[in-house]
């Protein structure tokens, strides 16, 4: 067998492991864009979470809202965790 197909064999075996019965096991890790449950998986370091500046300033006031980042931000701090806000 040549060497390219030898490696794509290979390539392929270790492939449908990580999509097989081991795939449950699995858990998410570094910073992720899940939910809150983020802040206490033990596997991450936190999360991100994109806004709309259109939902932060919903008029063309000075009224902003920041009540979800400021939630956000408190959770993560409670729980050593990192927060990153993505504004768009």
């Amino acid at each position: 067998m040549n060497s390219f197909l030898f490696k794509f064999f290979v390539v392929a075996a270790f492939s449908s492991l990580a999509t097989g019965a081991f795939a449950d096991n699995l858990s998410p890790s570094g910073i992720i864009g899940g939910g809150s449950a983020a802040f206490t998986n033990s596997h991450t370091s936190g999360r991100y979470k994109k806004y709309y500046w259109k939902d932060i300033q919903p008029t063309s006031g000075t009224e902003y809202n920041w009540s979800d980042i400021d939630s956000q931000i408190a959770t993560a701090a409670a729980n050593g965790k990192q927060f990153i806000v993505l504004l768009n």
